[in-house]
Parts: structure tokens; C-alpha cells; sequence
């Protein structure tokens, strides 16, 4: 074990979290704008998709910022 492990591990956590939080932000973004194909129709629907995507990029960008902190 080397002096640079801790950090070498930190890292490497860094990325995992970075990589799932990115993956699930996709996810849910995709699967949402999914969403607003069905209810195109029904403004207030698609307006509280809208406000969930904008929340949940919100709150996405928030975990990943607060990590480098």
C-alpha cells in the first residue's frame, strides 16, 4: 500500500457516485419526456412533468456539487 492509496480510493468512489447519480438523472429525464408524449393533451399533466424534470436536474447537479465540497 502506498501513500496516494486513500485518495487513489476516493476517487475512484468519486466516479461511482458521479457515474450513478448522472446515470439515474438520464433515466429519470428519459423516462418523463416519455411521459409528456401521453398527456400532450392535458396541460396540467404536462406541466408538472416539466417542473419535475427541472427539480430533479436541480437536485442532480446539487448531490454531484456537494460531493466536490
Amino acid at each position: 500500500m502506498c501513500l496516494n492509496e486513500p485518495a487513489r480510493e476516493k476517487e475512484i468512489l468519486r466516479r461511482k457516485i458521479d457515474n450513478g447519480v448522472t446515470d439515474m438523472w438520464f433515466y429519470i429525464n428519459a423516462e418523463l419526456n416519455k411521459l409528456t408524449e401521453f398527456v400532450t393533451d392535458i396541460p396540467v399533466a404536462r406541466d408538472r412533468i416539466n417542473e419535475m424534470l427541472e427539480v430533479a436536474g436541480h437536485r442532480q447537479r446539487l448531490v454531484i456539487s456537494q460531493y466536490y465540497n
